[in-house]
């Protein structure tokens, strides 16, 4: 968890990651979509049944991770809590390692 917490800190300098629940849902249905989706452990019910159903929809990974809100937003450099993020690079799921080199899953 701390690795992925770690690289989802650096995505948020390096300028690839959309964060929050309401940009993440808007990043899903625009022309150039992230290729994957976190949210934290704590997220409400409508908020996960938004994010899940979505993600399904557009054919997007999500992952749920073991962070809540308070240490998403302090991982991404956000002050207060923040329930999704969005990463735009596939190069970070390889630091991830939720891709090999090559790119598959």
């Amino acid at each position: 968890m701390n690795r992925h917490l770690t690289t989802l800190g650096l995505a948020r300098r390096a300028g690839r990651l959309i964060i929050g629940a309401p940009m993440v849902c808007e990043a899903l249905r625009s022309a150039h979509p992230p290729v994957y989706v976190f949210y934290a452990c704590d997220v409400s019910a409508p908020t996960e049944r938004r994010l899940t159903s979505k993600c399904a929809y557009y054919k997007i990974p999500i992952m749920k991770l073991e962070a809540s809100t308070e240490m998403l937003g302090n991982a991404v450099g956000k002050t207060g809590a923040v329930a999704a993020v969005a990463l735009t690079d596939a190069g970070f799921l390889t630091a991830l390692h939720l891709t090999d080199r090559k790119g598959r899953e």
